[in-house]
C-alpha cells in the first residue's frame, strides 16, 4: 500500500479554529478546507460540531457534554429502554398468573382433581438411597 499515511490527529482546539474560520469568515468550506490542507468532509464535521456547541452553551450556562459523556448518555438510555421492557414483560407475566388463581406453576403432573402430584422417590445416585426430606417433582414436558 504505497501513499498510505498514518491518520493525522487534531487537537481540539485546532478544529474549533478551522470550523471557526468558516463559521466567521463567511468563505466556501471548500476554500479553508484547501488553506488548511484538511478534508473537506472532515472540515464540515467540524463545523457541524461547533455549531452544535455553541448552540448549547446558548441554551445553558453549562459546558456540553463531552463526546465521552454524550457516548454514555446513549449506553444509559439504551440500558434504560431495555429495563422498561422487562418491567413491562413482568408487569404481564404477573398479571396473567395472578388471573389463574392457582399460583403453582411448578413443574409436576396434575391428578384428577387437577392437583399437582409430587414423586417422593428421588434419584438415589451414588448414595444408593433417598434423603430423608426431598422430594423430586415429576417433569411432563
Amino acid at each position: 500500500m504505497a501513499g498510505s499515511q498514518k491518520p493525522r490527529r487534531f487537537s481540539v482546539e485546532y478544529r474549533r479554529d478551522a470550523a471557526q474560520l468558516v463559521i466567521d469568515s463567511g468563505r466556501s468550506l471548500r476554500d479553508v478546507a484547501q488553506e488548511i490542507g484538511v478534508n473537506p468532509e472532515t472540515l464540515r464535521a467540524w463545523v457541524l460540531a461547533e455549531r452544535a456547541r455553541e448552540e448549547a452553551q446558548k441554551v445553558t450556562d453549562e459546558e456540553p457534554l463531552s463526546f465521552n459523556e454524550r457516548f454514555e448518555l446513549e449506553q444509559l438510555r439504551r440500558r434504560n429502554a431495555q429495563l422498561e421492557k422487562d418491567v413491562e414483560f413482568l408487569k404481564k407475566a404477573a398479571a396473567f398468573f395472578a388471573s389463574t388463581g392457582t399460583g403453582d406453576r411448578l413443574p409436576g403432573r396434575r391428578g384428577a382433581e387437577g392437583q399437582l402430584r409430587i414423586d417422593p422417590r428421588a434419584d438415589a445416585g451414588a448414595g444408593g438411597g433417598v434423603p430423608v426430606g426431598l422430594l423430586r417433582l415429576e417433569r411432563t414436558w
